[in-house]
């Protein structure tokens, strides 16, 4: 009687730093989202470094050239954090494709420490297409992002957030863009108003961008002409 011989199973291939770096975790990064994200090979000579006897032990210095061909590839990311309870990397990666299905070129999520994400975008076109739609919110969370900056500190605070509000109780004669903005102004810095709202199409409330300050209390309330108008209450989405 003839035995098949068990299946050889090849090993799993070692990924070196550059690869666990484009795909952290081995899972949610695939071959063709790094299409346009490769970068030339950077050679370091002997002298594009300097070594010293640091605090802390030793130390590196890379000169100018070398700097600027590593800070390169981050040209077009930017640095992001869901605000409220954590999820997976999977999860947050599979929401932010579905979000952003318009995006024209690769993007790949790189986690970090602190529930901090980078996305990496090829086009610089899909990082400002990103910004133009902020505020985004996943599972009833907002996604706080800012563009990426050397040196970036994990442990940082997040003390700006941009949200929607949605303003009820004002009167239709209101809906008008410049006076939106106005009000706006009095809860945070005003981004963008809803097309709905500049249209006069929704009278039932008005929805506004605003950039939040989290260093300063939360203003539930304001006055609007309050001899004829009194309050009105502000909605925010899951912080």
């Amino acid at each position: 009687m003839e035995v098949e011989p068990f299946p050889t199973v090849a090993p799993k291939p070692i990924m070196n730093f550059r690869e666990k770096l484009m795909n952290p975790g081995g899972i949610g990064v695939h071959k063709e989202d790094l299409v346009g994200m490769e970068e030339d090979k950077l050679t370091i000579e002997d002298d594009d470094f300097l070594v010293s006897e640091g605090t802390r032990g030793p130390c590196i210095r890379f000169c100018t050239k070398v700097k600027e061909r590593l800070y390169r590839p981050w040209r077009n990311a930017i640095i992001i954090k869901l605000m409220g309870r954590t999820h997976t990397y999977s999860f947050l990666l599979a929401r932010l494709r579905q979000k952003w299905s318009l995006l024209k070129g690769a993007m790949s999520l790189i986690d970090l420490e602190n529930n901090f994400y980078v996305v990496r975008f090829v086009l610089e076109d899909d990082m400002r297409y990103v910004f133009s739609r902020e505020p985004w919110v996943i599972a009833g969370q907002s996604l706080v992002m800012q563009r990426w900056k050397l040196g970036f500190d994990h442990n940082s605070t997040i003390t700006r957030m941009a949200v929607w509000v949605r303003i009820t109780g004002l009167h239709v004669e209101w809906f008008n863009p410049e006076a939106i903005k106005r009000i706006g102004d009095l809860i945070g810095v005003t981004y963008r108003i809803d097309t709905l709202t500049v249209a006069q199409a929704r009278g039932k409330y008005s929805r506004i961008c605003i950039e939040l300050d989290l260093t300063k209390p939360l203003i539930a309330n304001v006055q609007v002409e309050v001899k004829s108008h009194g309050n009105f209450s502000l909605w925010l989405p899951s912080l």
